[in-house]
């Protein structure tokens, strides 16, 4: 472990793509997990609803109203571990939206729908968070009105679609979110997709080729990995220097299909110790922040095991020692 490297190879708020060097599988997998089930967020949890006229049951409304991701920072929060909800545990919402009836409709055409946006919810700070409140934002985007103060937009995609409302219809929705985690359910999760593969590694088994084969090798290849170097006019090489190049290949095997015996002078293999990741995230959290916390976590579970097992090792010392 101590020859363990990680290279940035793109870097966003939504998106960071990296390699890992000098681990095996496991260790990337359990990376991975972590990210997904591990990190913590803000969600909505408890949804009172005192007024819901419009065509979804209440039970789908809080499932849909859950699942929005939401524009809080989780380190100004902590996991809530009784019934009450407070300015340290909790954000709340309301949703207040009605949709009035048109007094005339000019014949037979029927009114337009209404649709409820991410948007609609407004943020409600308890009497701790006034003071606070722009603090506990983690994007300060799309500044909206919100009581007598402007707090930025509750979610991270204000254009989310909750649901549709008729003329008549209407929603009156008091909510809370809560800090929680991947593995309690989906909607503390904070990436869209956490995935990982071997990084692909590209060789020459032969000092040179036929140049036809090569040129045919070089044009199958739909991500243009490899290069043509000629050496004489019948006979040339192919490589792969451009490592940026070799990182996209997805080992769809063109190039072996291009000619006969190509698996001959070329190969396609993976590198068991190099891992490509490719972490985006949901919002709430820049993509590079959720693999930071991800990497404390599992330092710490590694820690804790260590521990552990110092003090098993410790305890059966003495009983030894007594025994004797």
């Amino acid at each position: 472990m101590d020859k363990v490297k990680v290279i940035p190879r793109k870097i966003s708020d939504d998106l960071f793509e990296f390699d890992m060097k000098g681990v095996d599988a496991s260790v990337a997998n359990a990376l991975r997990r972590i990210m997904i089930a591990e990190v913590p967020t803000m969600a909505i949890e408890r949804v009172i609803i005192h007024n819901n006229t419009s065509i979804l049951h209440d039970e789908v409304l809080a499932h849909r109203l859950g699942l929005i991701p939401l524009n809080f920072d989780p380190e100004k929060f902590d996991f809530k571990v009784d019934d009450e909800s407070n300015s340290s545990n909790s954000i709340m919402f309301k949703l207040k939206v009605s949709v009035p009836v048109p007094s005339k409709i000019d014949g037979a055409v029927c009114p337009p729908y209404h649709l409820v946006r991410a948007s609609d919810l407004k943020y409600v700070p308890f009497e701790d968070q006034q003071e606070s409140s722009l603090e506990l934002f983690s994007r300060h985007i799309d500044f909206t009105e919100g009581g007598e103060e402007e707090y930025p937009q509750c979610s991270v995609n204000p254009d989310i679609v909750i649901c549709k409302l008729a003329p008549g219809q209407e929603l009156d929705i008091e909510m809370y979110a809560e800090k929680g985690r991947g593995k309690d359910h989906a909607k503390w999760s904070p990436v869209c997709t956490a995935a990982y593969r071997n990084h692909p590694v590209l060789k020459m088994k032969k000092d040179a080729m036929d140049l036809e084969m090569a040129e045919a090798i070089v044009k199958s290849c739909p991500f243009k990995c490899w290069s043509l170097k000629p050496l004489t006019k019948s006979t040339a090489r192919v490589v792969c220097d451009d490592k940026e190049l070799m990182r996209k290949c997805s080992a769809c095997r063109e190039c072996f299909r291009a000619a006969e015996s190509a698996t001959d002078y070329i190969s396609v293999t993976r590198d068991p110790t190099t891992f490509c990741f490719s972490v985006e995230s949901v919002g709430q959290l820049k993509a590079k922040e959720i693999t930071l916390q991800a990497l404390e976590i599992l330092a710490e579970k590694a820690d804790m095991v260590v521990r552990s097992l110092s003090v098993e090792g410790t305890e059966e010392e003495k009983s030894e020692e007594e025994s004797l």
